[in-house]
């Protein structure tokens, strides 16, 4: 049986997690963090430190082959569905 859209579904996964990865190296160190944590507070702090940029994603999306190849099929119905009676 084929198995339709699980390679691309990885492969966007792949690309997900790569873009992912590489914005959490890109992070500062959190050094409040560990100071924050040494004083006990009833509730903890709103978060305020630095947010990951995944903007990368969509361009290592766009250059895979993964948008190529839904990108053709956009708009695509099944053949199933296109009958005289609905």
């Amino acid at each position: 049986p084929k198995i339709k859209g699980t390679h691309t579904a990885m492969k966007s996964g792949m690309l997900a997690a790569e873009s992912a990865f590489s914005a959490m190296q890109a992070l500062p160190e959190p050094a409040e963090a560990e100071e924050a944590a040494e004083e006990e507070e009833e509730m903890p702090p709103p978060f305020t430190g630095p947010v990951a940029d995944l903007g990368p994603y969509q361009s290592a999306l766009e250059g895979s082959w993964v948008y190529e190849e839904l990108h053709s099929v956009r708009n695509v119905r099944p053949a199933a569905h296109a009958t005289p009676l609905g």
